[in-house]
């Protein structure tokens, strides 16, 4: 009997822009199927464009699915081969969690393969040729948007000088593809057949989670791991943060916005050499700024002098507004540099009723033209039209954090419980996505559900989140009445309700715009 000849399955994954690449990669292993030196093994390609392979596309399915059922799926393969140049694809569903595209979910697929038996290997390519986008293109932001997308997705792999560290083959235009691709294959081929014995690297390390949930506080950098469902968002504003002096970013109250800052965009700009500098405005923005500078190692300040050093640079800073990027380069004088400025709304309450003089030179600071150095901000979408005659980058360059998608709030409750080893209720995720409904503080009420329900599972210490203390808790809104009517019973005062009147009627002030509309401007 004949010993079948092994085959070496090669998953080739791309958007549908790099159609030249397809066919050179197809081209390269019908040549090597054809070389003598290679005659031991056979090679097969897998592509979704192939056209003997006709995919069946059922109505109720998306087509990835139906590449996974009929093609097969990457982490079966040999090796994967992910090209991306301009577009990253269309949004995609699967298994209950959101991709940014077919590429990108094959992608992260054939790595979770990678992670946990050792294959398939993959290798990731990028085109740097330089799209052609027309002014007059109908589809111009869209195409402007998915290319920023793929840029920044590239740049988790680079250093802080921007050069690749590993794990990105760049090729200059879409001809050189096929050579490179070839020298690299054949090299490989020429590896795994000279090994005794295939190496097999061990499954990486996942980061362990003890707390899978926090509540209503914001998400911070120490977070990362059980932060889920905003990888879109998250490198749209890394992209935004590469192009633009000023990043302004609005959402509802609850939206989540500063946790996509400090969970799912600061982290990233750190590995890419940023030194952030954080603050809130609070009464007095300019010591706020002030302090947090002061308190960065290069000052070399001992913190016995935070406060009087503050202080004086507070002064130096609202002087002019020029002086905060001339403090800031003597003492960084080519680091790249991120200020963000959450709660900035604060600005226009606490910090005007305190002093108004101050809220044009800090906006003017925070704004002034310079290399390198990038001003974020995320601020509550009421206040938009209260910032707006005094932010021209409003008018423009807004980027809005809307209410996570049902999809995105199943992996922000399933997935950190199960990375912390918990275990929920069959239907408990679909139960509390569906009360949530459309409600604009979705994200917050969440938050708080699941972190309510963790810590019931934690006391009695069997790591189960069930449907039961669901419903004893009555649901979302139970559960935040209860925390309500807590909170109060609380309050320190005889007649409690004349003091949250009067704590409510001084929250903020109504005022009417040039349309005749009501807005919030300020504290009293």
């Amino acid at each position: 009997m004949t010993k079948s000849m092994p085959v070496f399955e090669i998953f080739l994954s791309s958007p549908g822009d790099v159609n030249l690449e397809r066919d050179d990669a197809q081209a390269v292993v019908d040549e090597i199927n054809n070389d003598p030196e290679f005659s031991y093994i056979r090679l097969k390609l897998y592509r979704w464009d192939d056209k003997k392979v006709v995919l069946p596309m059922p109505a109720t399915d998306n087509p990835q699915t139906s590449v996974n059922q009929y093609l097969i799926l990457p982490s079966a393969c040999d090796l994967v081969v992910v090209l991306l140049w301009s577009r990253m694809g269309s949004p995609l569903v699967m298994g209950g969690r959101e991709y940014l595209s077919g590429t990108h979910y094959e992608y992260k697929e054939a790595l979770g393969g990678y992670e946990q038996h050792g294959k398939p290997t993959v290798w990731l390519y990028r085109c740097s040729e330089e799209p052609i986008i027309k002014l007059t293109d109908p589809k111009r932001e869209e195409k402007i948007t998915q290319f920023d997308r793929v840029d920044a997705f590239f740049k988790q792999f680079m250093d802080e000088e921007g050069r690749y560290l590993a794990g990105v083959n760049v090729y200059n235009t879409h001809p050189d593809f096929k050579g490179l691709f070839k020298a690299q294959l054949e090299t490989y081929l020429r590896y795994i057949r000279n090994q005794p014995k295939p190496v097999i690297t061990p499954p990486l390390d996942k980061p362990k989670i003890d707390v899978p949930y926090k509540g209503l506080r914001a998400l911070r950098a120490e977070d990362v791991p059980i932060f889920f469902g905003r990888t879109s968002e998250s490198l749209d504003v890394l992209a935004r943060v590469e192009n633009k002096r000023f990043v302004p970013i609005l959402g509802a109250s609850g939206s989540g916005k500063s946790s996509l800052v400090m969970a799912g965009v600061l982290p990233e700009l750190v590995k890419r050499g940023y030194k952030v500098i954080q603050c809130v405005p609070n009464t007095r923005p300019f010591y706020e700024l002030a302090l947090a500078l002061v308190a960065l190692p290069e000052f070399d300040i001992p913190k016995t002098r935070y406060i009087p050093e503050a202080e004086a640079l507070e002064k130096i800073l609202r002087d002019k507004p020029e002086n905060l990027v001339r403090q800031l380069r003597a003492v960084l004088p080519t680091q790249k540099i991120i200020l963000y400025i959450d709660q900035f709304e604060e600005l226009f309450t606490i910090a005007q009723k305190a002093d108004s003089t101050q809220i044009q030179p800090f906006i003017e600071a925070i704004r002034h033209e310079a290399d390198n150095i990038t001003t974020i901000i995320t601020m509550r979408a009421d206040f938009y039209e209260t910032t707006l005659n005094d932010i021209d980058e409003l008018k423009t360059d807004i980027y809005g954090v809307k209410k996570p998608s049902s999809v995105a709030l199943y992996e922000m409750i399933t997935r950190p419980a199960h990375d912390a080893g918990y275990r929920l209720d069959a239907g408990l995720a679909e139960s509390i996505i569906t009360e949530l409904g459309a409600d604009s503080g979705a994200l917050a009420l969440m938050a708080y559900m699941m972190e309510t329900l963790y810590l019931r599972a934690k006391s009695r210490g069997d790591k189960h989140i069930t449907h039961d203390n669901y419903k004893t808790l009555g649901g979302v809104k139970g559960a935040m009445n209860t925390l309500a009517e807590t909170a109060y019973g609380a309050l320190p005062f005889d007649d409690k309700e004349a003091v949250l009147r009067n704590v409510f009627f001084h929250l903020i002030t109504l005022t009417t715009d040039d349309n005749g509309q009501l807005v919030p401007t300020r504290g009293r």
